[in-house]
């Protein structure tokens, strides 16, 4: 799935008919890295070769993309105060026959 906000998979909860939603990540470790790697896909459309001198020559040469990405970090959601990290683990739970809770 691509980065979703807390409040969408609330909604596909209740969409999907379920009891429960847990929702578990890992916090960013490098946020400004992030920020130079989503940059960097903006002007290249591919992703970088391993390393990061790409990286920050794209930024320091594209400050306007550079920028905007870094503005939309810093709106996004944050749960728990903390820039969420890129992997989501959702759990949903729908109740299942006799009352159990299941997972889906």
């Amino acid at each position: 799935m691509t980065r979703w906000t807390e409040k969408a998979y609330r909604q596909m909860a209740v969409k999907l008919g379920c009891q429960s939603l847990i929702l578990r990540s890992a916090p960013l470790a490098n946020p400004l890295l992030r920020v130079m790697f989503s940059t960097y896909l903006t002007v290249h459309l591919a992703p970088p070769a391993p390393g990061r001198l790409k990286l920050i020559t794209t930024a320091v040469r594209h400050p306007r993309h550079f920028l905007r990405e870094l503005l939309g970090q810093i709106r996004s959601d944050k749960p728990k105060d903390a820039i969420a990290g890129d992997t989501v683990l959702a759990i949903f739970q729908k109740p299942a026959l006799g009352g159990v809770t299941s997972q889906a």
